[in-house]
This record gives structure tokens, sequence and C-alpha cells, in this order.
């Protein structure tokens, strides 16, 4: 009897509960919702795409300093989604951001770094990473904004291109290869506000991307400059002998195809139209060391080996150019000259020597010298 008597005194207590939770139920089943539509608000899917990688073939060149960017591509959208949320509450705070991910990641981080930060994911090429990015920041990447919804309208309109860029980047020592767009991660671009979030892109990669990555063989190369009597060769300080040709000839040269960073003309979008920019053509740079003391690094001016049978008073101009130019650009020992790659199998670095008188008095004799020469693959 006393159990029966509490439950009845408390039946009041009870229903009141009970429509209390009723309340906060009705409240959530408001709850803001989110979708993809076009500016017009009508319904749109979120893009779903698999972009086919550009270009072909590049060059990377052995000496290329890691962290170079070797390969861009732009991913450009044929529409942008718009981010639409409904069920706002008046005079609210809400955050909404823009997140950049990698959704699929077929191969390991390569533990490399790049121009633009973020994760730099291995290609299935040692050596060369690939990270994205967007705006100069590469993903991961998310960025949130805080605002204050006033007034009677209950939703919220969010219209940012999903576009972004991918960045293939020397990590390491090249090994030339083919690049699959299957091997590259997959990456997703969403909108979230106010905790709901929604998928505006995904996009994937297909087709391949040669890398050719190798040096030409480089023999030693000897000159003779000849045989001069001193009597009549030369009239003083300062005066020469003819130009010789002492080109370096470089044989079994890969194809040197460039590498394509050519800002967001190289690029794929959804809806099947691609663009391919222009290459930048690899380059050579070469640098000359004598053996023997300089003795006018600004004019291209070696000393030659001293012996019992050397040459007094003379020593040895070398000059990039040819044989046929009116004035050929002097070396600048220790320097660096750039050389642009042939599209061929033996390229020519044009060299050009010549006796010059150094002193007032030309005693005869031997005049050899050696000049170290080195190259380097960019």
């Amino acid at each position: 009897m006393k159990y029966t008597f509490a439950f009845n005194r408390k039946t009041g207590p009870v229903s009141l509960f009970m429509l209390m939770a009723s309340f906060f139920y009705s409240s959530n089943s408001a709850a803001i919702t989110c979708t993809t539509t076009d500016e017009f608000s009508n319904p749109v899917n979120a893009i779903t795409t698999t972009l086919p990688l550009q270009g072909g073939n590049i060059t990377a060149g052995p000496d290329v300093a890691i962290g170079s960017v070797l390969f861009r591509q732009t991913f450009k959208p044929s529409y942008t989604p718009v981010g639409y949320c409904s069920d706002l509450t008046p005079n609210t705070t809400y955050s909404y951001s823009n997140t950049y991910s990698y959704l699929n990641t077929p191969l390991p981080l390569s533990g490399g770094s790049s121009p633009v930060g973020g994760q730099v994911y291995e290609t299935g090429i040692p050596g060369i990473g690939i990270v994205a990015w967007y705006a100069g920041n590469g993903f991961p990447y998310s960025d949130t904004t805080d605002i204050f919804h006033s007034g009677s309208n209950t939703d919220f309109k969010h219209r940012s291109s999903p576009t972004f860029d991918i960045y293939l980047i020397k990590t390491g020592a090249i090994s030339p290869g083919i690049i699959s767009g299957s091997n590259l991660p997959t990456i997703a671009y969403d909108f979230e506000f106010g905790g709901v979030k929604t998928r505006i892109a995904t996009a994937s990669f297909s087709g391949s991307l040669n890398v050719v990555s190798q040096t030409c063989t480089t023999p030693d190369v000897y000159v003779s400059l000849g045989q001069y009597d001193i009597n009549h060769s030369f009239t003083g300080k300062g005066s020469t002998s003819a130009w010789v040709d002492s080109s370096i000839k470089l044989t079994n040269c890969p194809r040197f195809y460039g590498t394509l960073n050519n800002g967001e003309k190289t690029f794929a979008s959804d809806d099947g139209t691609t663009g391919t920019g222009t290459f930048t053509p690899n380059t050579f740079w070469l640098m000359l060391t004598p053996n023997t003391t300089v003795i006018d690094s600004n004019n291209g001016i070696l000393s030659i080996q001293h012996s019992e049978n050397s040459a007094e008073g003379v020593g040895i101009q070398m000059a990039h150019g040819t044989t046929s130019d009116a004035a050929p650009t002097p070396v600048s020992f220790g320097g660096i000259k750039i050389y642009r790659s042939e599209d061929a199998s033996t390229q020519t670095l044009p060299l050009v020597a010549r006796y010059i008188q150094t002193e007032d008095t030309l005693t005869p004799g031997r005049a050899d010298a050696t000049v170290v020469f080195l190259i380097s693959y960019q």
C-alpha cells in the first residue's frame, strides 16, 4: 500500500519530465543540414573526377637541388558546387572551414620536404615525391572562419572553387622510370559549417609520366695549340696566337625533355579539358678550374706548367665561343657558365683557347697546361 501511494503522488512530476524530453527532441529535429547546390540553390552533385597526368615526359637533371619542382599540374574544376546550409538559428555565431586532405594514399610518406610545406608522398620513382597544395599551403590544409549569423534568414551559402595544384619535387637521388597516376594520392575538398561536413570535390589521377634522369659520357679533351716562332708570331705583351677549338663534346646523352612547371597552363578538368604548358629546357652548368696559377681570372688567362724546358713569358687564354666568333667571351675561372641542352645524343659546349704573351720578354720552350672541367646537369 505504501509503494502504491508513493507512485500516485509523483504522477505530476513524471508527466512534466516527459514534456521536457519531448521539447528537447523537437529542438534537435531542426539541426543544420548542408548539401551542394549551384549558385541558384538548385541541387548539384559534388565533383568526383580522375585527372590524367599531362606532359608525357620530363627530364630531371641528376644535379638538380633537392626540393626543386620538376612538374606542376593544376586541377581546374568545370563548375563550383556551392556549400548550402539551412535551418540556421538567427543571431548565432557559427564556424565554417574549407579543408583539403589526402583521402587515399597508395604509397607512404617520402620523408622529404617541399617549397609549400605539407606532407610529401612517394611516387613510385626513387628521389621524386608529390605534394598537393592550394594558395601556397601544402596539404592537409584547412582554414576556419567565424561568422555571426544575424537577421531572420536561416540559410547560408559558401562558394569556393576546389582548385588545387600538385608538385612533383626532388627528394633525393633520382632513378629514371615511369610515374603512374594510380600511385598518387586522392585529394578531397570539404566544406564544414556548424560541425556539418559536406564533400565538395574528390580528385584522383590516371595516366603516366616518364622521367628521364642520366648524364652524358664526358671524354677528356686534348687540344694542340700549335708551334710558333716567338720572333714572328708575338709582337709584345698581350699579343696572341689564333684561337683554336677546345670544345667539350658530350656523347651518349639522354633525351632532354626539360621540366614542366609552367604555372597553371598544365592542367586537367573534370569535364575532360586539358592543357600542357611550355617546358623549361634542361641546362648544363660548366665550371673550369686550372691546375696552374690563374694570371687574369677576368680574361681567362692561366699560366703554363713550369719545367726545365718550358717557355717563359707566355700563358694560355680560354674563352666561350667558336673560332668564327669575332670576340669570344673570356672564361671566368671558378665561375659557372650555363649552356642550354639540345635535343641530341651529342652535345657541344663551345670553347676556344690560344697562347697570349704575358711578359715583355719571351723564352722558347714547351707551353702546356691542364684544366679540370666540372659539368652539372640541371
